[in-house]
């Protein structure tokens, strides 16, 4: 993001960061830790600082981003344990 001193709606910082007119209202509610100074009310309506817009996508998990290689190699076979034992199913052709 370009190293500037402008300021933002909420919906047009949305759309620098490829989302929907939501996005940054929904994030800034959700996290506690967004620095306030980086966001000002302006007769109701809230405006956001470039450097505000460049901090969540700093602080945002890039999608498709696993936490674990563990869980996507057990979601990759699908397993399902009953009682410790991998189920065997008998199938009949009629």
């Amino acid at each position: 993001m370009k190293n500037s001193n402008e300021w933002h709606t909420l919906a047009e910082a949305s759309r620098i960061l490829g989302k929907n007119d939501r996005y940054v209202s929904n994030w800034i509610k959700c996290h506690d830790d967004f620095p306030k100074p980086m966001l000002m009310d302006i007769s109701g309506k809230k405006i956001i600082h470039d450097k505000g817009i460049q901090w969540i996508s700093e602080h945002t998990k890039k999608e498709g981003v696993l936490k674990s290689k563990v869980s996507a190699i057990e979601d990759k076979f699908l397993k399902m344990t009953v009682l410790g034992k991998h189920p065997t199913y008998h199938f009949t052709w009629v």
